[in-house]
């Protein structure tokens, strides 16, 4: 899927992707001692990324390499916004070349190190927040060898938090869906490689989730991609039981969007047909700009023998604005942490 990044950074994508092209065997240039601080200092105080760019264009690895690793020594306190700065870049070559990204996110996690061995605050955690939107880089191109290793720093330095497990989750459970695309005849199959893959990687997203949900009960997102996954093992009564759990805390309008239409298939499967059609319905009417929810509730109403009502619901649905996200589209193929991106800058922004 292709990464959908907020105004700036799609912005910073379009420069940086034809500066930074052939970044690899980038031409040997001077190494001046203070170009690396001052590309920081001008990214951080100005979200100036003029001499980064440079940089990118002309410097090699071991040039870099060098930098972060004196950085790290001499200059602590730009710690965030240094690794800020390599997960901007990577954000703007992971289209065109996405293993130099991967390497600029591995920047970004040495400059990490320091702060990842202080004790975060409960909402302050730079360095998890950091892992996982790296992390979503890759995933929102469904690159999940890439997604896994740019997350194996958060795992390793923050393996109690419970953004970072949730989103081991999300990865392995984006893996088991795609593993079941890759076979079309996989119900008629169910001994193929393809199935017991899909299989192995539920299980561990399913572990993954609960891992989170252990760390903070409160974490509703997490909740409701567990039961979700539920459903797809067939345990029907144990994912309407965590979808009633989720759907009686507060819930953003993405979440509660996503719940519902997982609900309504859950209550379908359980052949509660009316309680299926009024979590569609509610979805509708909480967020009908989203077509995936005025979709599932006209497919309801093909199988339940109302043709008529289905093309009525398409015919809504059409008439109605698009709006430029879709929870449903990112959870199954997978969506950039914009949000995340955001609360980093944010705090970058803040320690000016």
């Amino acid at each position: 899927m292709t990464v959908r990044p907020s105004g700036r950074a799609l912005a910073l994508a379009t420069v940086l992707a034809v500066a930074c092209t052939g970044s690899a065997h980038a031409r040997q240039g001077p190494l001046l001692d203070r170009s690396y601080t001052a590309a920081v200092v001008a990214f951080q105080t100005e979200g100036e990324m003029g001499p980064a760019r440079r940089l990118v264009a002309s410097w090699t690895h071991q040039q870099f390499e060098t930098a972060v690793a004196r950085s790290r020594r001499e200059s602590p306190q730009l710690s965030r916004p240094a690794s800020l700065l390599h997960l901007e870049i990577a954000l703007a070559l992971v289209e065109t070349e996405p293993a130099e990204a991967l390497w600029q996110i591995r920047l970004g996690g040495q400059l990490l190190e320091s702060l990842a061995r202080t004790t975060p605050g409960p909402q302050d955690d730079f360095v998890a927040r950091w892992s996982v939107v790296a992390s979503s880089v890759f995933q929102a191109r469904t690159d999940l060898p890439r997604a896994r290793a740019a997350l194996a720093f958060g795992l390793a330095r923050r393996p109690r938090d419970t953004m970072v497990r949730q989103h081991a989750g999300t990865i392995e459970d984006l893996a088991s869906l795609i593993a079941e695309n890759d076979d079309t005849g996989l119900a008629d199959r169910k001994g193929t490689a393809a199935r017991r893959l899909a299989y192995n990687r539920m299980a561990i997203a399913e572990r993954e989730y609960r891992e989170a949900l252990a760390i903070s009960p409160r974490n509703t997102s997490a909740r409701i991609r567990l039961g979700r996954l539920l459903h797809r093992r067939e345990r029907f009564n144990d994912a309407r039981e965590e979808f009633e759990r989720a759907r009686a805390a507060e819930l953003t309008t993405g979440d509660r969007y996503l719940l519902l239409l997982f609900l309504s298939s859950t209550h379908e499967a359980l052949g509660d047909v009316a309680s299926a059609r009024t979590a569609l319905r509610d979805a509708v009417g909480l967020a009908g700009d989203r077509q995936g929810a005025w979709l599932a509730l006209a497919q309801l109403e093909e199988r339940s023998g109302y043709p008529d009502r289905a093309r009525g619901v398409i015919a809504q649905g059409l008439s109605r604005g698009r709006a430029d996200v879709d929870e449903w589209w990112d959870y199954r193929h997978g969506g950039f942490d914009n949000e995340g991106l955001e609360w980093l800058r944010d705090a970058v922004r803040s320690s000016r």
